[in-house]
């Protein structure tokens, strides 16, 4: 008697828009020896489905150019007790060469470049697109407000984008795909000060920031 197929599904979506990411390469890896098993092209309703085996575990991989690919591991237990496996829906963020991201949530202690333990998390996110990513490069670049003298930002700017690219080099990145740089205050994305000359914290805050941008893929 010839055994049922079973079915490995899922949905490939643009992270930003949340409609299907039509073109994007979904390809089915073997976790023990990493190799293709199978590969679709995502159509326009955004689903891929490929035919698996019980009790093993695989990778699928999505990928689109201007995208950052992105990997998932997935069991195949639970197909021991059903005929198709529906896993999450994956999303990609698109990207452009040499435009910056804005890390959200990297915090450093006052005045100092030492990073406090909420910001590997985030770090952490950057870690698995370098995973994910093999070919790219990067550069982090840390950015402070206006007060302080521009020397002075400068130099912290630089210490503080240095600690990101160490946290990534202790996790097994490259030192080669990876560049820091400090820009002090001297590229804002708010005002520092209110028209009326009047402090603007809100605006110091915004540009308060770390952020990571694509050199080379």
């Amino acid at each position: 008697m010839k055994r049922k197929s079973k079915m490995l599904g899922g949905m490939v979506l643009d992270c930003e828009t949340r409609q299907p990411l039509s073109g994007a390469r979904v390809t089915l890896l073997d976790t023990i020896n990493n190799k293709i098993i199978d590969q679709q092209t995502i159509d326009a309703s955004g689903l891929y489905t490929f035919e698996v085996e019980v009790k093993k575990r695989y990778k699928v991989l999505v990928e689109k150019e201007n995208y950052f690919s992105k990997g998932m591991q997935v069991s195949t237990n639970p197909l021991e007790n059903m005929d198709t496996l529906m896993s999450p829906s994956l999303c990609l963020n698109r990207y452009e060469i040499g435009k910056a991201i804005i890390l959200k949530d990297i915090f450093y202690d006052y005045n100092k470049a030492d990073l406090r333990q909420q910001s590997l998390v985030v770090l952490d996110t950057l870690y698995q697109i370098m995973i994910d990513n093999p070919a790219i490069t990067i550069e982090l670049s840390a950015h402070t407000d206006s007060k302080g003298t521009d020397a002075y930002n400068l130099k912290l700017s630089e210490a503080r984008a240095q600690s990101c690219v160490n946290y990534l080099i202790s996790k097994g990145i490259a030192r080669s795909r990876l560049e820091s740089k400090g820009y002090g205050e001297s590229k804002p994305i708010a005002p520092n000060n209110l028209p009326n000359g009047k402090d603007n914290p809100d605006g110091r805050q915004l540009n308060r920031r770390t952020e990571f941008k694509v050199l080379r893929n």
